[in-house]
């Protein structure tokens, strides 16, 4: 009976083979030397941390990636549907201060000193900040929430896929995205398009 693997070496330069952006490059540095330890346990305590879809898009085999899509979508489709309510609730009180910008302005305008006034426009953008302001507050604690238990998901898939591939021969994402400068060679460009 094998042994169940719980981690797998990840060179830092395998990382910064994918030319990943410069925040990252950075924090990067900051956290981890030559390698890391990969573990599930590492992955979800740093969730938030990083773009998971950028790490499986360069780190993990062509098939590995496809079920590490896979589980995302499905927890991003799950997201966006807890997520609807919110929405609802913030466009309903959009609607609403809209009328109430209206109304205010108007009243407002009709103030002497007022016409063309910045004090009308003023009253009017209060008015409706304030009726949208608690919906909005509403959406953005939902939105950051919901983006974190995704980013669990993510996390947690990628850990458990990258462990679950060594030793693997398969051509890695990173070197289907990046080991290769030909893109002239290859389909992507037509001749006769403008950029």
């Amino acid at each position: 009976m094998s042994e169940v693997k719980t981690s797998r070496k990840l060179l830092v330069s395998e990382i910064l083979r994918g030319d990943p952006c410069y925040v990252y490059s950075q924090r990067l540095a900051e956290r981890f030397n030559v390698e890391i330890d990969v573990t599930v346990e590492l992955a979800v305590s740093q969730a938030d941390d990083w773009d998971w879809y950028w790490a499986a898009s360069r780190l993990l085999t062509t098939p590995g990636y496809e079920k590490f899509s896979a589980i995302v979508n499905k927890a991003e489709n799950e997201q966006s549907d807890a997520l609807k309510p919110y929405q609802d609730l913030a466009r309903q009180a959009r609607e609403e201060a809209r009328k109430e910008y209206d109304r205010v302005l108007r009243i407002e305008v009709e103030k002497p000193g007022n016409w063309y006034s910045d004090k009308a426009y003023q009253a009017a953008n209060e008015a409706y900040g304030r009726m949208t302001q608690v919906a909005d507050a509403a959406l953005t604690a939902a939105r950051k929430v919901l983006e974190g238990r995704t980013n669990l998901v993510a996390a947690e898939a990628f850990a458990l896929l990258y462990i679950e591939e060594d030793g693997t021969t398969d051509q890695t994402g990173n070197d289907k995205w990046y080991g290769h400068d030909d893109y002239e060679d290859s389909d992507y460009y037509e001749d006769d398009t403008d950029y």
